[in-house]
């Protein structure tokens, strides 16, 4: 498989080779250095082994069995990356459930506080429509809307569910229900909803066209879907360090942050999103990255149907 001029398969086998190359990786990924990733890709030699130096990043230090072995199982990187099935839900259901009650203080910094304002004034809610909010998770997004609006929260977590119950109940003058339901198949009629968020969602999904096939299905014609969500690069440098974090990603979860503790958030760091959103039939309006890498985005879409 190629990334633009980027054999993948060389950087398979010289991560395989050189096992704390991905130690290099973790590093990049954390930094948002373009320049220094560019350059670093530029001067390496495959033929060569990784030149000597201690690892730096925390998390590789602290995993470095478990990464390693990551790395080496024999389909960690198929040619062809399919975004389904890839999760596996009982797997997601157990880690959110253990890191429910811990979540938000991960979660809770100023940096995440001001993206979620952003996109939360992207969904431009108003009094009167009806939103749903797919993967409620913790209901951290409830704050932010206007009164008047009927939100409906799901996720199929119960104990993510639980601390959203916990957080509407004092959200005095919100119309808010909270349900325990799986977004692959809601149980909402056609059209029930004029707007719908996904907060960190579809990466975490076990198939995600099958997601916003069914966000679609309840989304009302000309209705609005925005996203934020962690996908593919169009950067193809950082596209390949994707790809190579990809199996430890659907394990460890985004611990090239060295805050994020291993085992905690599942997810696919190789999510093709745009192509998904052409399939089902969104248009897309309106994107905002919000690193250098592209990698974390705000993406604002209408329904053609």
């Amino acid at each position: 498989m190629k990334i633009g001029k980027y054999e993948t398969g060389k950087f398979v086998r010289y991560l395989r080779e050189n096992p704390q190359f991905m130690d290099r990786v973790l590093t990049f990924y954390s930094s948002f250095d373009l320049t220094g990733l560019r350059e670093f890709f530029d001067n390496l030699d495959f033929s060569s082994p990784l030149p000597p130096q201690p690892p730096r990043h925390k998390n590789y230090i602290e995993n470095q069995a478990e990464i390693d072995r990551l790395v080496r199982e024999p389909k960690a990187y198929p040619e062809k990356v399919e975004n389904k099935d890839y999760l596996q839900d009982d797997y997601i259901k157990e880690l959110y459930s253990e890191s429910a009650e811990s979540y938000d203080i991960i979660w809770g910094g100023e940096w995440v506080y001001e993206t979620r304002k952003e996109t939360m004034d992207s969904v431009e809610a108003k009094p009167g429509e009806r939103i749903v909010d797919v993967g409620v998770g913790t209901g951290a997004n409830l704050a932010f809307y206007p009164d008047g609006c009927e939100i409906t929260g799901i996720d199929y977590c119960e104990a993510m569910l639980q601390r959203a119950l916990e957080r509407a109940k004092v959200l005095r003058g919100k119309r808010i229900t909270l349900e325990l339901m799986d977004v692959l198949n809601m149980t909402f009629s056609e059209n029930s909803f004029d707007k719908v968020l996904s907060f960190y969602f579809l990466s975490s999904c076990r198939d995600p066209l099958r997601a916003l096939e069914e966000i679609r299905r309840v989304c009302r014609p000309g209705g609005r879907l925005v996203i934020f969500d962690a996908i593919k690069s169009d950067i193809d440098e950082v596209a390949v360090v994707q790809y190579l974090f990809r199996p430890v990603a659907r394990v460890l979860g985004p611990i090239y942050l060295e805050f994020c503790p291993p085992y905690l958030l599942p997810w696919d760091s190789f999510l093709d999103l745009f192509t998904l959103l052409a399939k089902v039939g969104f248009r897309v309006e309106k994107v905002k990255a919000t690193d250098p890498y592209r990698t974390i985005n705000i993406i604002q879409c209408t329904n053609k149907k």
